[in-house]
Parts: C-alpha cells; sequence; structure tokens
C-alpha cells in the first residue's frame, strides 16, 4: 500500500469525480447496471468507478478539495520560488 496515499493529491481525482457526478449521479443512465463486479454483482457506473464514500460521493467535497490542492500546491511553489537560492549553482 505504500503510494495509495499519492492518489489522494491528485488534481485529476477530484476533477474528474466531480465530473462523473455532475453527469450520472440522480440520472436515469447512471443507475443502469452495466458493469460486474470481482463478485459477479451488477453494479452501475459509479459503483465501478468507485464513487463512494464522504468525499467522493459529493460533488462539494470533490471541487473543495480540488481548491485547497490548488491552494496548497501554489503556496509550496510560491514558498520555494522565494526561499530557495538557484543562484549559488
Amino acid at each position: 500500500r505504500g503510494w495509495y496515499w499519492f492518489s489522494w493529491t491528485s488534481f485529476l481525482r477530484y476533477s474528474w469525480g466531480s465530473m462523473m457526478l455532475n453527469q450520472f449521479a440522480g440520472e436515469e443512465n447512471g443507475m443502469l447496471p452495466i458493469f460486474y463486479g470481482d463478485d459477479g454483482q451488477a453494479q452501475n457506473i459509479l459503483e465501478f468507478y468507485g464513487m463512494e464514500g464522504a468525499i467522493m460521493n459529493s460533488i462539494g467535497a470533490c471541487l473543495g478539495l480540488l481548491s485547497g490542492l490548488i491552494i496548497a500546491f501554489s503556496l509550496v511553489g510560491v514558498l520555494g520560488l522565494k526561499f530557495i537560492r538557484h543562484d549559488k549553482r
């Protein structure tokens, strides 16, 4: 499970998740059982792609975390530009 945490820092995870929820949550085409899990049970598209839980089942949470990641990575970039002396190399 070494790098499992890394997927939670991905911009694509939350932008893709919010688009999937916007397109398929509560819609007739999103509830069709078109996939099958490892146990042979029919799954809809949101279940198949793991859009479950408190975070990935909420557009607001996905967009909030996406905004937080943008702010955090921007802050790290600005601090790196300010405090890392590149002229000493």
